[in-house]
């Protein structure tokens, strides 16, 4: 398990397959990469919850103010449909 040994292995086993000993250097930086996106990705499963309850708590707010404003329109409607009642009514009276 000597970091040397198996560095030397790697170069070995790389130089034998054609490459240079430049690319294993990129190898190692490219693999520190991939373990550091590794890292920063351990959150992503909570970071997707929080992402699912916002977008649930922001469809419930939206679909309320709607509810809300569909029944204020409503009770608009309704009172505007008596007042028209009443004046026709008082209309048809005189």
């Amino acid at each position: 398990d000597d970091p040397a040994s198996v560095c030397v292995f790697r170069s070995v086993t790389l130089f034998g397959a054609g490459s240079s000993l430049l690319w294993d250097r990129q190898y190692h930086h490219t693999a520190k990469m991939v373990a550091f996106n590794w890292k920063a990705l351990e959150n992503f499963p909570l970071l997707m919850y929080i992402l699912a309850a916002k977008t649930l708590i922001l469809c419930l707010a939206f679909a309320g103010v709607k509810m809300y404003q569909s029944k204020k329109i409503e009770e608009k409607l309704k009172r505007e449909r008596k007042e028209k009642f009443k004046t026709e009514v008082e209309k048809k009276d005189d």
